[in-house]
């Protein structure tokens, strides 16, 4: 038995390794999906006591489609996108009605390369190979990439928060509860784009702070 090998006597799935095409070598750290990442969120969120509901439906195409299959607004939702930056995978959350502001999180994160490996509705330059399900709402769950989580400070104004664990399953809690949970750390990056729940997008004007952000 190899020193990283789990003891015999464990039930729980071990860290896949999977193929992420052409040059792997140029992004070691995508070899590996923890499977049982969404489970472990879920333990950990039973034993805070904190209230949650979790429902299994049919695949999220995307964020809009989850927000669509709760009844839930669109900045309810929660649109997770994972970034590659600098050597590591990065995992964010914003608003389902936003999107992100690439020169103002590459700022946040200090890296000089930014480039989404995977994002809503599986768009992505790179990808992300391993993950179970077909494409679409990407899990919010950092532990399943091994990845640090930003959650944008717009997603705190709501109430309740949803947010995809696997392609078939969402759970709502209080965003709040999701940061603390999930070891979040809360910024402002978010562009300045609002989608409308009918289609299409509006521009707004900035705050003070979005301004000094941009």
């Amino acid at each position: 038995m190899r020193p990283d090998d789990p003891p015999a006597h464990t039930n729980r799935p071990r860290a896949r390794q999977v193929s992420v095409g052409p040059p792997d070598h140029a992004f070691p750290y995508l070899a590996t999906v923890h499977p049982d990442a969404p489970e472990r969120f879920l333990e950990r969120i039973r034993v805070a006591g904190v209230a949650h509901d979790v429902r299994e439906h049919e695949p999220a195409r995307h964020a809009r489609h989850l927000a669509s299959l709760w009844g839930a607004a669109l900045p309810e939702a929660g649109r997770a996108t994972l970034f590659y930056g600098d050597g590591k995978a990065v995992l964010v959350v914003v608003p389902a009605d936003r999107k992100v502001s690439a020169p103002v999180l590459r700022e946040l994160l200090g890296a000089h390369e930014l480039r989404v490996l995977r994002g809503d509705g599986g768009v992505g330059r790179l990808g992300w190979h391993g993950l179970e399900g077909a494409l679409g709402a990407l899990p919010a769950v950092p532990a399943l990439y091994g990845a640090p989580l930003y959650v944008d400070e717009r997603v705190l104004t709501q109430r309740r928060l949803i947010v995809a664990l696997t392609h078939g399953r969402s759970i709502e809690l209080a965003p709040l509860d999701y940061v603390r949970l999930a070891g979040g750390t809360v910024a402002q990056f978010t562009g300045l784009t609002r989608l409308l729940p009918e289609g299409g997008m509006v521009r707004e004007l900035p705050t003070e702070t979005e301004e000094a952000a941009h």
